[in-house]
């Protein structure tokens, strides 16, 4: 981890891989992820190594699948955590504000709905509790909660208690107001789910085919197989042919995201 810390340093990587892993609720140093990533890719490169006979296929294919499939699997999953933060987001700020109607302040309002709560959210809001206790600024803890999840929604919160905190009002009703419109929020984002389900669709059969012709073949007709692997130009070809399905995958994921 020592070798790695220098470089991560003078990329200015660390500060934002940090973030991703809190996300996904990962209890490791971005240099511990970092050598989990390259070991991996080595083994990789190893096995194709070994499966091929030749450098290339270790290049071309074992060290980019050991570094991109541990990325996309923290990235999946932070995606997970965030998507249950902003699930269960509404009801908290419904609780909140229950509890300031109460007579509670926003600290206590804060504190009664993390143990009230049983989500990704309660579990954020007793994080940013803690920190408050130990000096941190109330903003500033709420910041780091929409940074860690990657929440809009939660952004818009933090931003309307600023607000509030200088303009003055019904903090009770603004939160109330919040969640109805993150409630509302949610539900067209279902919708429009719902109406591009097909090019979804779509878009994993156009993926899928060629990834199951390519198995289908390698149990029926192995041997006819054996250049893309065996052979210098059947490398560069499957090199070409993974990087061009995964353009296709982000072109067609991007055709069919719409924000909400």
């Amino acid at each position: 981890e020592d070798l790695i810390r220098p470089v991560l340093a003078r990329t200015k990587r660390a500060a934002p891989l940090a973030v991703k892993l809190d996300g996904a609720g990962l209890d490791m140093t971005p240099e511990l992820w970092t050598l989990i990533r390259s070991g991996l890719a080595f083994v990789l490169a190893i096995i194709a190594w070994a499966a091929s006979g030749t450098m290339a296929a270790a290049l071309v294919v074992g060290v980019p699948l050991g570094f991109m499939a541990p990325q996309a699997w923290l990235n999946r999953r932070r995606k997970k955590r965030s998507k249950n933060f902003e699930e269960g987001l509404p009801d908290a700020l419904m609780l909140m504000a229950s509890s300031l109607r109460s007579g509670f302040s926003l600290d206590q309002a804060i504190v009664a709905t993390s143990d009230q709560a049983d989500n990704e959210v309660s579990t954020e809001l007793r994080r940013a509790v803690q920190e408050i206790r130990i000096g941190s600024p109330l903003e500033a803890a709420l910041d780091r909660i929409a940074e860690r999840m990657d929440s809009s929604d939660f952004r818009w919160v933090v931003t309307a208690l600023r607000i509030q905190r200088k303009s003055g009002g019904n903090l009770a009703e603004l939160l109330i107001t919040v969640s109805h419109t993150v409630r509302q929020r949610a539900q067209m984002g279902r919708e429009v789910a719902a109406l591009t389900a097909e090019g979804r669709l779509s878009a994993y059969v156009l993926i899928g085919l060629p990834l199951v012709l390519f198995a289908f073949l390698m149990l029926t007709q192995p041997a006819y197989l054996e250049p893309l692997w065996k052979t210098t130009m059947g490398l560069m070809i499957t090199g070409v042919g993974v990087v061009m399905l995964i353009v296709g995958w982000l072109l067609m994921k991007k055709l069919v995201q719409v924000d909400v």
